[in-house]
């Protein structure tokens, strides 16, 4: 017993340093991981939970029987959201939005209501668990199905993942895939041997997993936009010269045009927000593998490896497509326009990498003065 709490205590010690290092980081970072907040503080509860039951099991009669009840009855409740708040997370990680958010409710909600109902009636019908005589856990008649069901729920994330990996980076995917190993192992263990106690300390593992992809990301990553940053870009540009004999490499520079006029009138927090939306934008508009950065304060850069010419232009073409389409959906006062200069290297012209890059600023600042002059082609 003496054990089980000594590790619990550890996991949730390991878990707060966690949550206390992600609490100083930006609140749209915070926001973006919302659901992992919520996964770990489920963690932080369910071990709790764990410490608890350690210390009032095998009381026959009184106080503490009836808490080890109640406790059990928390457990099974608990286990079942961490569950379903993890299928949230990989759906918000990989979309950063609402999408298929119903259908993955139609499947969480009526596991979760069904698993809290029958904890609810177990300590006098025994279906996931029971107390005997002698205060001690026992598992009720339905514990197997019950993890059967949340067995295969995490399989079906596993394949959630696999099936729109080409979504995110293939690191982040490689994490959340990692995920999902230590608990559905320790899950099986604990099955085969109930007296072994390592579900949740594995799931503290999953979690530093997740944690340090989130780091890894923070230094290359710009917190407020989620897209990298300008020290990853000078990183990025300095591997490019060895990749033009086996691949076209193009790029475009993008200014937001008259956004210190946002600042200044709408107020800083709009100008935030629209340094996000641009962000995001950008993301859908480009393919998995190209690059997008913020190189300046309301400046960003994208960064095509393709195999032909074509690739560049459908991509600047849907840039703008998405800027119209997103000024009609918010009909704003101030609807955002970009300025945009684009083009293919080109070794013998540009020579380097740094002259390609500047002959791309220059596009984009004619593209800004045809803008002020209500002649420029975009958005």
């Amino acid at each position: 017993m003496f054990e089980t709490i000594q590790t619990n205590i550890i996991c949730i010690t390991i878990l707060l340093v966690v949550f206390m290092n992600f609490k100083k980081q930006s609140r749209a970072l915070r926001n973006r991981h919302r659901y992992f907040f919520l996964m770990l503080w489920l963690n932080v509860i369910i071990l709790t939970i764990q410490i608890l039951r350690s210390m009032t099991e095998g009381y026959q009669t009184g106080l503490f029987r009836d808490l080890f009840t109640i406790l059990n009855i928390f457990y099974f409740i608990v286990f079942s959201l961490i569950i379903a708040i993890w299928c949230l997370y990989v759906n918000d990680y990989i979309h950063e939005h609402r999408k298929h958010f119903k259908i993955i409710m139609a499947v969480l909600l009526p596991f979760v209501l069904t698993n809290t109902f029958l904890a609810l009636i177990s300590p006098n019908m025994g279906i996931l668990f029971s107390v005997d005589e002698q205060g001690y856990y026992q598992r009720g008649s339905e514990y197997t199905t019950i993890f059967a069901l949340s067995y295969i729920i995490m399989f079906l994330s596993i394949l959630y993942i696999v099936g729109h990996r080409m979504l995110i980076p293939e690191n982040d995917a490689r994490a959340l895939l990692l995920f999902t190993v230590p608990p559905m192992f320790a899950a099986i263990i604990q099955v085969i041997y109930p007296e072994i106690s390592i579900l949740w300390p594995s799931m503290t593992i999953s979690v530093l997993i997740v944690y340090v992809s989130i780091q890894s990301q923070l230094t290359s990553t710009d917190p407020l936009t989620g897209v990298y940053n300008r020290r990853e870009f000078e990183r990025y540009i300095k591997l490019l010269p060895s990749k033009t004999a086996r691949k076209v490499v193009s790029a475009v520079m993008i200014d937001i045009n008259d956004f210190k006029q946002i600042n200044d009138e709408l107020s800083h927090q709009m100008g935030d927000l629209a340094l996000r939306e641009i962000g995001d934008i950008l993301k859908r508009s480009i393919r998995k593998n190209d690059f997008v950065a913020r190189i300046g304060g309301d400046e960003f850069c994208i960064i095509i490896e393709s195999d032909h010419d074509q690739v560049l232009f459908d991509i600047v073409k849907r840039i703008d497509e998405n800027i119209r389409s997103y000024n009609r959906m918010k009909d704003d006062e101030f609807p955002i326009t970009l300025s945009m200069g684009y083009g293919i290297y080109d070794d013998k012209y540009h020579q380097t990498f740094d002259n390609f890059f500047e002959k791309l600023d220059r596009k984009m600042y004619l593209d800004k003065q045809d803008f002020k002059q209500g002649k420029s082609e975009f958005a």
